[in-house]
Formats: C-alpha cells, sequence, structure tokens
C-alpha cells in the first residue's frame, strides 16, 4: 500500500536499509519538515522508501510503501501499519499536532 505525501514536503532524512532482528524501533523511517506550517513528519514502519534527502515533495507524491518493518514489526502479533507523527517547531520546543484533518478524517488546525 503507498504512503503518499500528505502536505507538499521537503525530505530532510531517510533510513531504507532495516533489516530483521535489527534494534532499530521505527524500521524504515523518514523524516519532512512542512515549510509553510514549520512541523516535522515522520513515518515509520515502511517497507520501502521510495525518496531521498533535499527532494521536494509536492502533497500526494509517494513516499513509498506500508510494511513490517521495525523491531517490534514483524512479530506475528503486528499486523502491517504505518507509524506517522507530526511535530510543530515553536522555538526549540516540539508540540505534537492532530493531523487527522490533512487525512480527510477531522477540522484543519
Amino acid at each position: 500500500m503507498p504512503v503518499v505525501a500528505p502536505v507538499d514536503l521537503l525530505v530532510l532524512s531517510t533510513y531504507a536499509t532495516w533489516q530483521s532482528g535489527s534494534d532499530i524501533r521505527g524500521g524504515n523511517y523518514l523524516w519532512a519538515l512542512d515549510l509553510p506550517r514549520n512541523s516535522l513528519f515522520y513515518f515509520a514502519r515502511l517497507d520501502l522508501v521510495a525518496v531521498r534527502s533535499g527532494e521536494f515533495l509536492s502533497a500526494g507524491a509517494p513516499l513509498g510503501a506500508v510494511g513490517r518493518s521495525g523491531k517490534n514489526a514483524t512479530v506475528p502479533r503486528s499486523p502491517t501499519h504505518l507509524h506517522m507523527m507530526v511535530l510543530k517547531v515553536e522555538g526549540t520546543t516540539l508540540r505534537p499536532v492532530d493531523f487527522w484533518w490533512m487525512l480527510g478524517l477531522g477540522d484543519r488546525q
């Protein structure tokens, strides 16, 4: 299942070489920046990372594919899923953001 950029994003870093048995909890992941909203995005548990650091992506562009990567993701109790987090940068503080509106599931903040 593809994972796409919910908004325009600048890719800051990626990790795409996770292997079973690794202690990396998030598996294959990427961090990206939403410049207009000064927010960081984290996507983890990816099977495939389709972007590179420094790429600017338009909303809807493919980021990768949902997978089962990460320390606990390969055990039978853990179905395929995506971890997504959005953090608002406020000076030196990071504040969690309710991102459901970006997925069409809530009111815009």
